[in-house]
């Protein structure tokens, strides 16, 4: 008799998918990296990111630029279509485990060492290069100590674009309190309609559908500094001439964080019971109150969810606040890099205690997020 397929093989089957969308997510990020490569790959490593910042930046060459962004907008394209496909077409719908069995403990010896090695493994490759930063800023050539930290606060080079970390910590944080407004202003609506969540029955057509999908994926896809350089070109005259405002940063760090807001809240919005709001309409309520009576309390979560994600990717974004803010509302991501390109031990380390502080920033908003998704229903996950 012919053997079915062994369990290892249904389990790759299903998962095939999610691993085909995962790896062309990873792909796209690494396709559009920007800080990465400046900062690592030095001047004789140039990648259609990096060259797209220095035409337009150091050669103001907005014509060669202007081509070299429609390249890569075209390539990232095609990968957001991909995926969008995959997720629609190929994902299979299964039936979630209850907590009580995914956070089984592993029962033989060899899921404990499998556990130990990926898990653990992982956690030490994560922390290694964050630790690194820490002691960076501790460590210098005159002993172990906090100079670093206290030379922060003072211009001790005279420097004339010198920025104070508190107020590139105000500018950031103002920053990323206006791209979480705009980011969930925008994605809320466009998370209802990507999970045709109306309420009304009725079968979308698949082709305005999949458009939409890669309309709203489109930015996950997108680097950075091709928005910011879009951003230039485009709101360049009266009455949307944002260049000179602070404002074009904010919008331009929503829309980075767009996707990932959609799609953490596409999902609970699909799991809602439409005979709720049946039953509210039925009782009186119109579409307001129906919303906070029903969709808000399911949804709560998930939206603290999604505006923390925005926060989060607004206060640790380079590529766009590199093209676009101005010298007086440099970001903590922009003052660590004009520190780290500056000679001089105590530059270095002064740019690895802000890299700390960001770090803990970011570490905090990631650890919101995770607490409220542990706190039950609504939490939403971003893909």
């Amino acid at each position: 008799a012919r053997r079915g397929p062994s369990l290892a093989a249904l389990t790759v089957r299903l998962l095939a998918p999610a691993i085909a969308a995962a790896g062309l997510l990873v792909f796209c990020y690494c396709f559009t990296s920007f800080g990465v490569v400046l900062l690592l790959g030095g001047p004789r490593v140039a990648t259609l990111e990096t060259e797209i910042w220095r035409q337009a930046v150091r050669l103001a060459d907005l014509g060669a630029a202007g081509l070299l962004a429609l390249l890569q907008l075209a390539a990232t394209g095609v990968l957001m279509a991909l995926y969008a496909r995959i997720q629609r077409r190929l994902s299979a719908a299964m039936r979630q485990a209850p907590a009580a069995v995914s956070r089984r403990r592993p029962r033989t010896a060899g899921r404990w060492i499998a556990v130990a090695v990926f898990g653990y493994g992982t956690a030490a490759l994560v922390a290694l290069p964050l630790a690194g930063i820490v002691a960076g800023s501790l460590v210098m050539r005159s002993g172990i100590g906090f100079a670093a930290w206290a030379s922060l606060f003072r211009n001790a080079t005279g420097s004339l674009f010198w920025t104070s970390p508190l107020d590139a910590a105000r500018t950031s944080l103002l920053f990323a309190a206006g791209a979480l407004v705009v980011a969930l202003a925008v994605g809320l609506p466009a998370a209802y309609a990507a999970a045709g969540a109306s309420g009304r029955s009725g079968r979308r057509a698949e082709g305005p559908t999949a458009l939409f999908d890669l309309a709203v994926l489109l930015p996950l896809g997108t680097s950075a500094v091709t928005l910011g350089f879009g951003f230039l070109v485009a709101l360049d005259r009266p009455p949307l001439d944002l260049r000179a405002s602070a404002l074009l940063v904010p919008i331009a760090h929503a829309l980075v964080a767009l996707p990932l807001v959609t799609r953490s809240l596409a999902g609970p919005i699909a799991s809602l019971d439409p005979r709720l709001r049946e039953a509210a309409a039925a009782l009186g309520a119109g579409p307001v109150r129906s919303w906070r009576a029903v969709d808000l309390p399911v949804l709560g979560r998930a939206i603290a969810s999604a505006g923390v994600f925005a926060f989060t990717v607004s206060i640790g974004e380079f590529a766009a606040s590199a093209l676009l803010a101005r010298p007086e509302f440099a970001t903590i991501p922009v003052v660590i890099f004009n520190r780290l390109g500056t000679p001089g031990e105590l530059n270095r380390a002064q740019a690895l205690a802000m890299s700390t502080v960001l770090m803990a920033v970011c570490g905090l908003g990631v650890a919101a997020i995770e607490r409220l998704r542990a706190r039950g229903p609504g939490g939403g996950e971003a893909f």
